[in-house]
Protein backbone atom coordinates (compact mmCIF):
# COMPACT_ATOMS: atom_id res chain seq x y z
CA UNK A 1 0.00 0.00 0.00
CA UNK A 2 2.84 2.39 0.78
CA UNK A 3 4.44 1.70 -2.60
CA UNK A 4 1.18 2.30 -4.46
CA UNK A 5 0.39 5.39 -2.41
CA UNK A 6 3.75 6.93 -3.24
CA UNK A 7 2.94 7.00 -6.97
CA UNK A 8 1.99 10.35 -8.44
CA UNK A 9 -1.73 11.12 -8.62
CA UNK A 10 -2.87 8.31 -6.35
CA UNK A 11 -5.87 8.76 -4.08
CA UNK A 12 -6.57 6.19 -1.37
CA UNK A 13 -10.22 5.52 -0.64
CA UNK A 14 -11.39 3.72 2.47
CA UNK A 15 -14.94 2.37 2.47
CA UNK A 16 -15.25 1.08 6.00
CA UNK A 17 -18.29 0.54 8.18
CA UNK A 18 -19.70 3.40 10.24
CA UNK A 19 -18.93 1.78 13.59
CA UNK A 20 -15.97 1.82 16.00
CA UNK A 21 -14.12 -0.96 14.16
CA UNK A 22 -14.56 0.86 10.86
CA UNK A 23 -13.28 4.07 12.41
CA UNK A 24 -10.12 2.35 13.69
CA UNK A 25 -9.40 0.72 10.33
CA UNK A 26 -10.07 3.96 8.43
CA UNK A 27 -7.66 5.82 10.69
CA UNK A 28 -4.96 3.23 9.98
CA UNK A 29 -5.51 3.65 6.25
CA UNK A 30 -5.45 7.45 6.58
CA UNK A 31 -2.11 7.21 8.36
CA UNK A 32 -0.75 5.06 5.52
CA UNK A 33 -1.99 7.60 2.98
CA UNK A 34 -0.45 10.49 4.91
CA UNK A 35 2.87 8.65 5.25
CA UNK A 36 2.90 7.93 1.51
CA UNK A 37 1.93 11.50 0.63
CA UNK A 38 -1.19 10.59 -1.31
CA UNK A 39 -4.70 12.02 -1.24
CA UNK A 40 -7.26 10.45 1.06
CA UNK A 41 -11.02 9.83 0.85
CA UNK A 42 -13.26 8.20 3.44
CA UNK A 43 -16.58 6.65 2.40
CA UNK A 44 -19.22 5.70 4.98
CA UNK A 45 -22.43 3.75 4.44
CA UNK A 46 -25.78 5.35 5.25
CA UNK A 47 -26.46 2.46 7.64
CA UNK A 48 -24.01 1.08 10.21
CA UNK A 49 -22.36 -1.27 7.74
CA UNK A 50 -22.11 -1.64 4.00
CA UNK A 51 -24.05 -4.92 4.00
CA UNK A 52 -27.09 -3.10 5.45
CA UNK A 53 -26.76 -0.34 2.88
Amino acid sequence: MRELGAKRGVQMAAATDANPQGEVFAERLRTLADDAGCDWLRLRPSEEDWNET
